[in-house]
């Protein structure tokens, strides 16, 4: 799902075939799970926080409207490719 939804903006798995079609540079799920701040409770509330602001250059994250169990599962495939 997370790799359906998300790759237009995001680098979403490591093996990716398409590159995202955003010009500006969003962080990779890679880059996002390796943060150290990062954690489930953290990606929670981001996922559920509307981050669409067109005042704001550049623009930021749209709410992506995942149900709850939706964020659980993209919260757990993030955090799954966290390098030991």
């Amino acid at each position: 799902m997370a790799r359906r939804q998300c790759v237009a903006c995001h680098v979403a798995a490591p093996q990716q075939d398409t590159p995202p079609i955003l010009k500006q540079p969003t962080p990779s799920f890679m880059e996002v799970a390796n943060r150290q701040d990062t954690g489930v409770a953290r990606l929670r509330r981001f996922l559920t926080t509307t981050h669409w602001d067109l005042s704001t250059l550049p623009v930021k994250m749209p709410d992506p409207h995942l149900t709850s169990e939706q964020i659980d599962a993209v919260s757990a495939y993030i955090l799954s490719l966290r390098q030991a």
